[in-house]
Parts: C-alpha cells; structure tokens; sequence
C-alpha cells in the first residue's frame, strides 16, 4: 500500500536530504506504525519540519500517540525544528506521553511546537512543558501552542 511504499522511501535513504514532511489521513494504529518505521529509521538527517494530521489511531488512542514519541526524539529526527498536530485527537495523557519520551530520550531541537484544531489541553500539559524547557532539555523552544490558539509562555 501507499503507506508502507513511502515508508520504505524513507527508511531506504533516498530522502536524506527532505526538510519538510506532511503526513495526513491515516486512519488506524497499523498505518500509523507503518510511518513510524520509516521516520524512526535514522536518515531523515535533513527534516527540520513535520505536519501531522487528521490521523486516527482506531481503538487505541494512547498506543498511537506512545508509537509518535518514540520517534519524535533527537536520535530519530536531529534537525526537527517544528512539529505541528492538526485536527487530531489528543488530551493530557497523549501529551505527557510526549513530554515523558522527552525526558528519557533527547528531543529534537524544536523551536515551535504546535497542536492546531484539536481540543484545547489543560494547565497539566502546559505545566508538563513549561518543567521541560526549564530543566533545560528543550533550550531551543521558542514558541508553543496547545489547541485553539492557545499559546503558551513557557519561560
């Protein structure tokens, strides 16, 4: 399938050299996985920008978001200077997911990090970031917004 073929693309090396990279429209864990694989891979060396969107993960909302954080971590992705959620679901729990991965794996050097058109998360997750940029593991963020337009003053 389309998923598994891109998938591949990236993990084969072939597009070391992307910068920006927009995924949307998967719609279950499996598919989700499939991606996953090939962002996880190592070669993205070059990606300093990923928009993820209208992405359901079916029946286990909490294991897709677990499948996201291992990626999105410095190993994975060196360069990834912005990440932007758009129209998906999430909630505390989904970010701390994030923010835990964070604090045992280097995140990426993110200047914004952004969740766009999904619900509004609550002083925890605002909380939960604000602790990660004065702990020092996050010294590149700039600016953050966590549903609706909310942005957060983080320092």
């Amino acid at each position: 399938d389309a998923v598994r073929m891109f998938s591949e693309a990236l993990s084969g090396g072939s597009l070391r050299h992307l910068e920006h990279a927009s995924f949307g429209g998967l719609t279950d864990l499996d598919e989700v996985r499939i991606l996953c694989e090939g962002l996880g891979s190592g070669k993205l060396q070059s990606l300093n920008s990923l928009w993820l969107g209208n992405i359901t993960f079916g029946a286990d909302e909490a294991a897709g978001w677990r499948v996201l954080s291992e990626v999105l971590v410095a190993e994975k992705v060196p360069c990834l200077q912005t990440v932007r959620f758009f129209s998906m679901s999430i909630n505390d729990n989904h970010f701390l997911t994030l923010t835990e991965a964070w604090g045992t794996h280097q995140p990426p050097p993110l200047t914004n990090l952004r969740f766009v058109q999904t619900t509004p998360l609550s002083t925890n997750a605002v909380e939960a970031l604000r602790t990660m940029y004065k702990s020092g593991r996050m010294p590149h963020l700039l600016s953050a917004e966590l549903g609706h337009n909310v942005r957060v003053e983080i320092i």
